[in-house]
């Protein structure tokens, strides 16, 4: 009645013991190295670095008076112009201790304008750990410049 032979019935796969370990351990590496990364992503985004801020707020404080530049053929006298013209909503300030930027322009036909920031002593230098920023500024045509004591 059953002509069937049994060398011909499907094999049972057995349950592979090697591949589900090798699946659960590179599963637990993933969640070990997320749960190491997560933390510090969320921490760098609320707690920006202080120089990195001061650099990037530098930059964008240069950007705004070259654009007022080209509009007005000449740099503003001082950083309030810059409000009143509507290039900027606020002063920009310092996130260390909250100070405005000092900004500085020789003459009213001057070729160039620095900006510093107020408290570079108070950002870690470039240095090494311990090393501290002795000046950080924007100087146009040069960019950021830091130096470190």
């Amino acid at each position: 009645m059953n002509d069937i032979k049994e060398d011909q019935t499907p094999m049972k796969k057995r349950f592979n013991w090697e591949r589900f370990c090798l699946c659960v351990i590179s599963i637990l590496i993933i969640v070990f190295f997320l749960m190491i990364a997560i933390p510090n992503i969320i921490h760098q985004h609320q707690y920006p670095h202080p120089r990195m801020s001061c650099h990037r707020q530098l930059i964008n404080i240069g950007i705004i008076i070259n654009q007022y530049h080209v509009d007005n053929k000449h740099y503003p006298q001082n950083l309030e112009v810059l409000i009143d013209k509507k290039y900027l909503d606020e002063l920009p300030r310092c996130w260390v201790e909250d100070k405005p930027y000092i900004y500085q322009i020789e003459g009213w036909d001057s070729k160039d304008f620095t900006v510093w920031c107020p408290n570079p002593e108070k950002h870690a230098g470039t240095k090494g750990p311990k090393s501290v920023t002795a000046s950080l500024y924007y100087h146009s045509g040069e960019g950021i410049i830091q130096v470190d004591k």
